[in-house]
């Protein structure tokens, strides 16, 4: 197995999502909640860094971020 990086997503959470909610749902989720892909850009030779361009910033407040990779 190689330790080749395939995909690298993030989950932009917007300030008004509460995830402690008594009743929330699915649909509450993914409006709150925006899954994206990253674009891998090397520097130098042995260095990955990815950058994520993303414009649906809609809401005043401050956005979580949660990335993963495989």
């Amino acid at each position: 197995m190689g330790s080749q990086i395939e995909q690298v997503t993030a989950e932009i959470i917007q300030p008004g999502f509460d995830p402690h909610q008594a009743d929330l749902n699915w649909q509450q989720i993914e409006r709150q909640v925006k899954l994206v892909e990253l674009k891998m850009i090397k520097v130098g030779d042995n260095s990955s860094h990815y950058r994520l361009e993303y414009q649906d910033f809609d809401q005043a407040g401050d956005y979580r971020s949660c990335g993963t990779s495989r």
